[in-house]
């Protein structure tokens, strides 16, 4: 995996034979994930082998999370979690694929909770309404316009509207991608001056689902020799607006970019990077910020004012620009040089837009995307009903949402665990880092994992005070 992220495969900057190479690697990759013999699953069962009809529902994140959880092949009609059974509902993806999922609520962080399929049971009322021109829950609505385009997201806590007043978002347009040298590296600053809304051909819409857990909207478009399709979803309870997408792209030397114009009075926005984030202008007053008009993010880029705003969430994209309080995110391009071909074929991806209650909740645009980025992993045969005895489990649990626990490791050396943990929303915070097994000691570490201060245990917890952005690495010897 590591060797294919190298910075000349990645971004598609690499001849032909380098991509024959890494899709056959990748495919040999992902078919021994997935396996029910490979090392995920082998080491999943050695720690907490479900019985048959039993499942096994796993948080990787270092905070409890609630959340739809997929359970593909299952053909029963509801999932029990602690005594508790909900109706499964069927999830349609951009690419035409199905499958039945299921709300979760409060799955223990870094752990697991015991769970089992059984008889179809009654779907409670839900607060979801949909239609070729809305998604709606109890917290946000949104407004489509006849081609599929939203003109309106409101956020109905504070009744702000996020769209600026007569333009549209989540605008797929499509722009001249010829830059003046290397073309699989650059996008000029021009690109922008030759322009195609995808929203002027034609378009087929129709909703795919309508609850009791989520809603959502089929947006079928063509551009040329290529065709895009969205699944734009909502789910119940949740502030984030989902554009799951699926893509035959055929283009070349052509960069389409979906594009977001907000209702917002900023003059910067921030975007995620390892261990933090960062801020960059939206205005051109300078030679420094008319040369970013490309930019990176990890998982995030946000806009807001102090108490209102909204942060692209994706998968797998990562350039953006921003001017003033637009912001179009890069979805695909078809580059001729040094590959002819590059991208040419099928893209899935996913991005998302989170409606939140602006800087003053920035932690809360962090957790969102990890979660968005980490689904709930399930252990287990899901093809089998049956009953599971409550049980759940949890490795380590933070307390403050502007915490994260990044990596669990064991030491280098082999004595303990290492435990790396950051504050991402750049702020000074205190928090106490509870153990689900029993800890002997806990002591701080550098990043090469030198040293040994000790940290005082107090029960089966230790207390933490981080500076805004503060790493900090703790060895854990268990008792």
């Amino acid at each position: 995996m590591l060797i294919n992220q190298f910075h000349d495969i990645l971004p598609g900057t690499s001849i032909e034979e380098v991509y024959i190479d890494s899709d056959a690697e990748y495919a040999t990759l992902f078919s021994t994930l997935d396996s029910a013999n490979g090392p995920l699953h082998a080491s999943a069962n050695a720690a907490l082998k479900p019985a048959r009809g039993e499942l096994r529902l796993v948080n990787t994140l270092s905070h409890a999370r609630d959340g739809m959880v997929r359970l593909p092949g299952a053909k029963a009609g509801a999932l029990s979690v602690g005594g508790t059974a909900v109706a499964l509902q069927e999830l349609v993806s951009a690419d035409g694929s199905r499958v039945p999922a299921a709300p979760v609520a409060s799955l223990p962080s870094l752990g697991w909770t015991s769970a089992a399929l059984g008889e179809a049971v009654k779907a409670p009322k839900s607060s979801l309404s949909v239609s070729k021109s809305k998604l709606e829950n109890s917290l946000v609505k949104v407004s489509f316009d006849a081609k599929g385009e939203i003109t309106s997201v409101i956020d109905k806590a504070s009744g702000r509207e996020l769209i600026k007043a007569g333009e549209t978002a989540n605008r797929l347009v499509a722009y001249e991608d010829k830059p003046l040298n290397w073309d699989a590296w650059d996008i000029d600053s021009y690109f922008h001056e030759q322009a195609w809304p995808l929203a002027d051909g034609k378009v087929k819409i129709e909703v795919v689902e309508t609850g009791p857990w989520r809603a959502a909207v089929r947006i079928e478009r063509s551009y040329q020799a290529s065709k895009f399709v969205q699944v734009v979803s909502l789910e119940e309870g949740s502030r984030l607006v989902e554009f799951d997408t699926w893509a035959d792209w055929q283009e070349r030397q052509t960069v389409i970019k979906a594009l977001f114009p907000f209702d917002l009075n900023v003059a910067e926005i921030r975007s995620e990077i390892q261990f933090g984030h960062v801020k960059r202008a939206t205005h051109r007053n300078t030679s420094w910020d008319r040369a970013r008009f490309e930019a990176s993010m990890h998982r995030w880029v946000d806009v807001s004012e102090y108490d209102f705003g909204a942060a692209l969430i994706n998968d797998c994209k990562y350039g953006y620009d921003a001017v003033e309080s637009m912001v179009r995110i890069t979805l695909v391009r078809g580059a001729t040089a040094p590959y002819a071909e590059a991208d040419k074929g099928e893209h899935r991806l996913r991005y998302g837009l989170f409606v939140h209650a602006g800087v003053s909740d920035l932690e809360q645009v962090h957790l969102t995307a990890e979660r968005f980025n980490n689904p709930v992993a399930v252990i287990g045969d899901t093809s089998v009903s049956g009953s599971a005895e409550a049980q759940s489990f949890s490795f380590a649990a933070i307390d403050n949402d502007c915490v994260t626990i990044e990596t669990v490791k064991q030491a280098e050396d082999g004595k303990g665990l290492i435990l790396r943990i950051f504050e991402h929303a750049n702020r000074r915070v205190s928090t106490t880092v509870s153990f689900g097994p029993k800890i002997k000691s806990v002591s701080r570490v550098n990043l090469m994992e030198e040293g040994n201060e000790p940290v005082a245990l107090e029960g089966n917890a230790v207390k933490l005070d981080l500076r805004p952005f503060e790493i900090t690495t703790l060895r854990v010897i268990p008792a």
